[in-house]
């Protein structure tokens, strides 16, 4: 009896070691069966294999193994360095089919290693164990006798900015075309500049100029996608019919997948299908100056070469100088919180303040806080005269279920919060990059609109 409890209790722990790896940051899970070997990304970020292998007693599946796939969206071979969520490697033994256990569901296969020397062959039972290294430490061995899967520590992916010295000043597009469209897809793995990019006709006057294309909005901004910045997988598709018709979008070329399209270009008048037997092929004009030609007939792609995009750091965003403007109350916000705080030497009504997003999705409304209780009067605190130092903050969360709040930014100090606002719809938030950035309206007087993207705090003037 006392031999079974204590096996029981050896597997739960070996159990509860596996779930806290699980519940960790990058980590992958490697699962196999007699045939096949798969390595998943089950984190929640990317991760870097470029420095994993599997070591058995004789043979090892080395990061060097791997025969990595092509991206439909880039063009580009998927890189070991950035492994996306959900993305699987397999190795199968020569002759048998590259088909994940039923227990494994790859969003992607980024690729593949065809065993064919069976030392390789490291995960099957007759092996009874391999070792993960990663940048040649070894970890702890996984056990294919009483198991079929076993989780494994990686790095995490490469998260350095890219900067100006790391990214070429130019960089190769595709263009992609059939009888019925024409995409300019960005293939490179870098932001591209399209903006001053034309494709003129070599027989006729036809020309795709930056101004045809109508720019599609970006569904999570709702803001219109810009030429100049074109991200890697974004497309540029161009058809015959009649603009603002909504004519029916012909087929992708089969070889194209577009991550998003954020411009159109439906031409009216039958010169401007610059990639038409007619036209005599195309050439790529950037700022006035000429690329190669793009032929008709001989070839249905064509690389053009353009500008990169400006590079701007998102961990870098350039605050105003913190001079005083005179303003009694100042906002603050990061992705988690919202934070009104008196900032004046005096008290202030902020009974009359609602904030209200610009793209009109949501506000909060004074009545919208919930007021604290001042410990010291045993009564409420009022709107009506808010303290110097005193904070509303607002943060997401299902009003009095007790959501924890979220940290204040750094550098506010508030000598007490004397109301929140638990926003349980997403529209609420009026300081996401969604709302468009939001404007405080005193008494129906609008201040000037506070702007999220490029900042983090906004002063409020008071009538």
């Amino acid at each position: 009896m006392r031999k079974y409890s204590v096996l029981s209790l050896l597997l739960l722990l070996a159990l509860l070691t596996q779930i806290s790896m699980a519940q960790g940051e990058n980590v992958v899970r490697a699962i196999w069966n007699q045939d096949v070997f798969v390595v998943i990304n089950i984190s929640d970020g990317g991760v870097d294999l470029s420095e994993l292998s599997f070591e058995g007693a004789n043979g090892a599946i080395l990061a060097e193994n791997w025969v990595m796939a092509v991206d439909p969206n880039t063009t580009e071979s998927y890189s070991l360095t950035n492994v996306r969520p959900g993305s699987c490697l397999i190795a199968y033994r020569s002759g048998s089919t590259p088909t994940p256990p039923t227990t494994v569901t790859c969003t992607r296969t980024i690729g593949e290693f065809e065993v064919t020397n069976l030392d390789d062959v490291i995960w099957t039972v007759d092996r009874g164990t391999f070792t993960p290294v990663l940048a040649g430490a070894e970890g702890t061995s996984c056990d294919t006798v009483n198991r079929t899967a076993c989780d494994v520590q990686a790095n995490p992916q490469d998260t350095n900015v890219i900067t100006e010295d790391d990214q070429p000043e130019e960089v190769v597009i595709k263009a992609i075309w059939n009888d019925d469209i024409f995409v300019l897809i960005n293939s490179s793995g870098f932001g591209v500049d399209l903006s001053e990019l034309s494709l003129e006709s070599v027989n006729t006057d036809g020309a795709i100029t930056p101004d045809l294309w109508v720019l599609q909005v970006d569904e999570e901004t709702t803001l219109s996608y810009d030429l100049d910045n074109v991200r890697p997988g974004s497309c540029l598709i161009a058809y015959l019919g009649e603009t603002g018709a909504e004519t029916e979008m012909p087929e992708l070329p089969e070889n194209v997948d577009c991550t998003r399209t954020i411009a159109i270009f439906t031409a009216e008048n039958p010169e401007d299908q610059v990639w038409v037997l007619e036209s005599g092929g195309f050439t790529p004009v950037v700022d006035g100056v000429e690329g190669e030609v793009c032929e008709y007939g001989t070839t249905t792609d064509c690389d053009i070469t353009v500008p990169n995009a400006e590079i701007v750091d998102p961990n870098a965003t350039e605050e105003p100088e913190a001079t005083d403007s005179g303003a009694p109350v100042r906002v603050l916000w990061t992705d988690d919180i919202l934070v009104v705080i008196n900032i004046s030497d005096e008290g202030v009504d902020l009974s009359g303040l609602s904030l209200e997003a610009t793209n009109g999705g949501g506000v909060i409304d004074a009545d919208n806080w919930v007021l604290e209780v001042d410990a010291e009067t045993t009564l409420s605190y009022s709107l009506t005269d808010v303290r110097p130092g005193s904070c509303l903050v607002a943060y997401l969360g299902a009003e009095g279920a007790g959501t924890v709040q979220p940290e204040l930014p750094e550098g506010v100090e508030c000598t007490r919060v004397i109301g929140r606002f638990t926003a349980a719809n997403l529209a609420d938030l009026v300081w996401s990059v969604e709302s468009a950035g939001f404007t405080p309206v005193v008494e129906g007087v609008e201040n000037e609109a506070c702007d999220i993207v490029n900042s983090s705090r906004c002063d409020v003037n008071l009538p």
